[in-house]
């Protein structure tokens, strides 16, 4: 980099690779300082805030896209939808549950009164051995 900084000092001309090279490197060494701040500040949180809100604000491309506020928004707004549907996911799975529930306990009550019309039944034919009572079913 500095060999390719001494020929555009000195009147040479650079190929188009070779300036993007140069660009690059002076990108990369300008990046450095921020870097530095970052290491040296106080490993508190109010001085970590005031050292990123600041590159924040001054140099906006030195963080990845991920962080801008759009997509931070976009991201909230994703992991939103996530938790609604998981809900949704969740309060269809209780009503199916309780229908089951519900069908379960319609058959134990028919069950029940099943068994009951069947005791009834049975009482009467050891009662009514003697009248020979006819049963309307």
């Amino acid at each position: 980099a500095s060999r390719l900084l001494w020929q555009a000092a000195t009147g040479k001309t650079l190929r188009a690779r070779e300036v993007g090279a140069l660009r690059r490197t002076a990108r990369d060494t300008l990046s450095f300082v921020p870097m530095i701040i970052i290491m040296v500040a106080p490993i508190t949180p109010w001085g970590h805030v005031a050292v990123f809100s600041f590159l924040q604000r001054y140099f906006p491309e030195f963080f990845p896209s991920q962080f801008n506020s759009q997509r931070q928004s976009l991201f909230r707004k994703y992991e939103t939808l996530k938790d609604e549907l998981r809900k949704a996911e969740e309060d269809a799975a209780f009503e199916e549950e309780v229908e089951r529930v519900r069908a379960v306990e319609s058959r134990v009550e028919r069950i029940r009164f099943g068994v009951a019309r069947a005791e009834a039944k049975a009482l009467r034919g050891a009662d009514g051995d003697d009248d020979e009572a006819p049963t309307n079913e």
